[in-house]
């Protein structure tokens, strides 16, 4: 719900100014199911979906890419990949 809520803020609002792009993202998991972990959690960020997967990266769409979202999305790697690493 809160995903929906925020994308709908950005597609109506005439002053929230959308950068929309797909962007590659680099993927550092091992496993396959590490990587659908971070692959999902993409997603279920508002905004973004992530729409092709890689070897070791993923393909991105965003509505609004700023470096801040570029820096999220590579800490959103780094804890994926320190969970796959403490359950192996």
């Amino acid at each position: 719900v809160k995903s929906n809520w925020e994308v709908s803020k950005i597609l109506l609002s005439k002053t929230i100014e959308i950068n929309q792009k797909f962007v590659e993202t680099p993927a550092s998991q091992k496993s396959d199911l590490a990587k659908v972990l971070f692959a999902n959690s993409i997603t279920l960020t508002p905004g973004t979906v992530t729409v092709e997967t890689e070897d070791h990266s993923f393909i991105v769409h965003a509505l609004n890419v700023t470096e801040s979202s570029m820096a999220e999305l590579r800490h959103m790697d780094e804890k994926v990949t320190l969970i796959e690493r403490v359950v192996e």
